[in-house]
């Protein structure tokens, strides 16, 4: 009897996986300018009802925005240059804020966290401009780190589908020439 009801928790704990939960690559524009080329991401970031709990309870998380230019091959991409911007998502239950602060990026308070990953949602590089052949494009990926988290939180993070919020790296093309 034991034995069924760890594995009715177990499939309780890994079956809520929280449809409306995603990372999404919804935007790139990257367009070669005099400096290199520029890019423009926007993201659309919301969070599994587990992860929200976790940083409602003062779990820190780090949501990484990974942008790679790439030169594109017969059988596979060869990244030239990466670029990845980190987030820190805090929530402090004595002012009721949730706070970013990043690599860069001064730290800002938002009043829900629906706002501060919309703040988070956004990224703007510049890579050093390449060759002037067609054959480069932009990836991007955005992900949590779960090894960012703390250690008890991380095999539950691992396994869990709720945890597994990462965008797929998608690539866009790079438009335009250089203004003068």
């Amino acid at each position: 009897m034991k034995h069924v009801v760890r594995v009715a928790v177990v499939a309780l704990i890994f079956s809520s996986s929280g449809a409306d939960a995603r990372f999404v690559v919804e935007k790139v524009d990257a367009q070669r300018v005099d400096e290199g080329i520029r890019v423009r991401v926007e993201l659309d970031l919301s969070l599994t009802d587990a992860v929200e709990q976790a940083l409602s309870n003062g779990v820190p998380l780090i949501v990484i925005h990974e942008i790679a230019l790439q030169r594109n091959g017969w059988f596979w991409h060869h990244v030239e240059q990466k670029v990845s911007e980190k987030h820190r998502l805090r929530y402090y239950a004595l002012s009721g804020q949730y706070v970013v602060d990043g690599d860069e990026s001064a730290m800002d308070a938002f009043r829900s966290a629906s706002d501060a990953l919309d703040m988070i949602s956004s990224a703007v590089t510049t890579f050093d401009a390449p060759a002037r052949d067609a054959g480069y494009t932009i990836a991007v990926r955005s992900r949590i780190d779960i090894n960012a988290l703390p250690a008890p939180l991380r095999p539950t993070a691992l396994f869990s589908p709720q945890w597994q919020l990462s965008s797929d790296w998608s690539q866009w093309p790079i438009e335009g020439s250089p203004t003068n």
